[in-house]
């Protein structure tokens, strides 16, 4: 059976580094952040993690529109169930370079959903360095891959 687990969850804000402290204070959430991409990511132990993407400006991320990434062995397979259900493809599958793809459908009621499918199938559990310290955030596994890339091309794409 397919693995569809959620893999990266991305929430929209008017400040993405307000809202990283905040969710941190709330729920003590590891922050990292990519200046070069305002991208603050979080890690939602032991759940996955995701980012806050910033509202306005070139992109049109709006307040309530979460978008989740569900984990897909065949995007476009996945694709074309959801269509053969009542979902509407709003982006097709595409690459990330060196680090997958991504696809983004909408459901019967018109709640965007993306999927991703990393280049090499790794371990959804989270490993450990010799400390016992979590990989850095841009890279760990339940992240599925380079999050920036994805959240860059994902921008791009609305």
């Amino acid at each position: 059976m397919s693995n569809h687990s959620v893999v990266h969850i991305e929430i929209p804000a008017n400040d993405p580094a307000v809202a990283g402290k905040f969710y941190a204070n709330l729920f003590d959430w590891k922050i990292q952040v990519d200046p070069s991409y305002d991208y603050h990511m979080f890690q939602a132990e032991p759940g996955p993690g995701g980012g806050f993407v910033k509202i306005g400006g070139e992109s049109d991320y709006k307040v309530g529109e979460v978008l989740i990434y569900v984990s897909s062995d065949d995007i476009d397979a996945t694709l074309a169930k959801a269509e053969s259900l009542g979902a509407k493809t709003l982006v097709p599958r595409t690459e990330i370079p060196h680090t997958g793809w991504f696809a983004i459908f909408a459901d019967p009621s018109g709640n965007r959903i993306a999927l991703y499918k990393n280049l090499c199938r790794r371990s959804q559990t989270k490993r450990r360095d010799h400390a016992g310290r979590l990989p850095d955030l841009l890279q760990y596994p339940g992240s599925e891959g380079n999050l920036l890339a994805l959240a860059q091309l994902v921008a791009s794409t609305r």
